[in-house]
């Protein structure tokens, strides 16, 4: 009996180590050449003046173990901020905190908003997750969900909102103030969800829901 043969497979040649080996070199040296190392953030793409985006910052924590994470300086409110929770909700945006030069007031982390409801007009919760190799794999998630989503910027309001679980840490935000009044996160449309100065941060577990 005659084997069918795979006559597009057996028409290309299996790359030689060499090959391999090289294409593996060039792809880590983009990221190596192409990082801020002021603030671990990636641009797009090797033109000059080229913003950095969601989808090459988290790639680049599956590459570099040794991203520095941000030290909190703040005081921790215990038997509250010290309180591990776990939430689920529809992820409906995300940006980067972007340091771009000393004194913005950004901080790299990655800020998202989940809602129990698919649309935009409803009540959010804002979720922090920093950089850092501990906080790669939640940037990670985030980035995949982002990216399958068609975004590549640094604000991306997902056309699809996904279902996600995130665990962190609840955490007063008092730059935002101390009321449950206070509007805060992102604004599509004159419409921002999030209110008062509570969130999850840091996030330390990003799953998709199914």
């Amino acid at each position: 009996m005659i084997e069918p043969k795979n006559t597009v497979a057996a028409a290309l040649p299996l790359p030689a180590v060499a090959d391999l080996e090289m294409l593996q070199h060039k792809s880590f040296s983009y990221f190596l050449h192409e990082t801020n190392p002021n603030n671990g953030l990636v641009i797009d793409k090797t033109a000059e003046d080229w913003p950095a985006s969601i989808a090459a910052t988290g790639l680049v924590c599956s590459f570099d173990p040794k991203l520095k994470g941000k030290k909190i300086t703040t005081n921790v409110i215990k038997g509250i901020e010290t309180v591990k929770v776990t939430l689920e909700g529809f992820l409906l945006g995300a940006k980067f905190e972007r340091n771009v030069h000393t004194g913005d007031g950004k901080d790299n982390d990655f800020h998202i908003e989940i809602s129990d409801s698919k649309k935009w007009q409803s009540k959010h919760v804002i979720v922090e997750v920093p950089p850092g190799p501990e906080y790669c794999d939640a940037r990670k998630q985030i980035f995949d969900i982002v990216r399958a989503d068609g975004c590549g910027g640094d604000k991306c309001i997902l056309k699809t909102p996904v279902k996600i679980r995130v665990t962190g840490f609840v955490f007063l935000d008092g730059a935002h103030g101390k009321t449950c009044k206070i509007k805060r996160g992102m604004v599509v449309g004159g419409v921002s969800g999030a209110e008062g100065a509570w969130e999850i941060h840091p996030v330390l577990k990003v799953e998709r829901v199914q």
